[in-house]
């Protein structure tokens, strides 16, 4: 409770020093996936009867999905991060190009799929800084970033920018995630859950073909039309006390 009453200290003092408004208070994390997947899978036919199924196989090439949404509701673009050499990044035109299909999202590249400081600093430069810049009101105010203390995530360079851009970056207490941050506890799980149902779905009618990267951009933007809606991100932010401040809503699962 100790250090949980301390989180919330701090975050009601910047807050009120700040002035922090629910649409410049952002939840900001990462979602691995897979492409396609394998293996037979028990399916429930209306009729009661039972068959294994063996669904598509992709390349099980991991790709991580960086999103910020805020106490508003508002969901920002997200970042994609691909396994893969920069120079490839021509290849994904298509989805900055593109007007419905995962409209304003950026594609970037990393070694082995996961995030990198790299990453995260090109995420907070080029791509959360200025979006959540159309959301402010008024050019005076300071935006608020939670998020988990990853080490890709507090280098000198992204925290300086921060400090020089007036947003303000606060980290959740260790092994305190699946309580306190709104993306764990009630974005990603549907979205994890929408996703699978999207890929079940295109296996159904590709049997036959292993899944591309390219397949990946549509269900994905499938799955997060159903997932990251404005009443699943501000039941989240609820549900971890955030906004509206209240830690009672956190203190109470904690075992006593």
């Amino acid at each position: 409770p100790t250090v949980i009453n301390n989180f919330f200290d701090q975050m009601e003092e910047i807050i009120a020093l700040y002035k922090i408004k629910p649409w410049n208070f952002y939840n900001m994390d990462e979602k691995p996936f897979i492409i396609g997947f394998g293996g037979r899978y028990i399916i429930c036919h209306k009729r009661g009867l039972l068959r294994a199924t063996q669904t598509t196989a992709g390349g099980h090439e991991s790709v991580t999905v960086l999103e910020a949404g805020s106490a508003s509701g508002v969901f920002l673009p997200p970042l994609i991060l691909l396994s893969g050499a920069k120079g490839t990044i021509g290849r994904f035109r298509h989805i900055a190009d593109n007007d419905t299909l995962l409209p304003g999202a950026r594609v970037n590249f990393t070694p082995n799929g996961y995030i990198t400081r790299e990453n995260f600093s090109f995420y907070i430069e080029e791509h959360f800084h200025p979006l959540s810049l159309k959301m402010m009101r008024d050019p005076d105010e300071h935006r608020l970033i939670v998020l988990d203390g990853h080490d890709s995530h507090l280098t000198f360079r992204t925290m300086q920018f921060c400090y020089d851009h007036k947003i303000h970056v606060m980290c959740f207490p260790s092994h305190s995630t699946h309580l306190l941050q709104p993306m764990d506890v009630g974005v990603f799980s549907p979205l994890a859950n929408f996703y699978k149902q999207q890929v079940l779905q295109w296996s159904r009618t590709s049997m036959r073909q292993k899944m591309r990267v390219c397949d990946f951009f549509p269900l994905l933007h499938q799955a997060r039309e159903k997932a990251c809606t404005e009443k699943n991100l501000c039941s989240a932010f609820a549900a971890t006390g955030l906004v509206p401040l209240d830690r009672e809503r956190v203190l109470r699962k904690l075992p006593i």
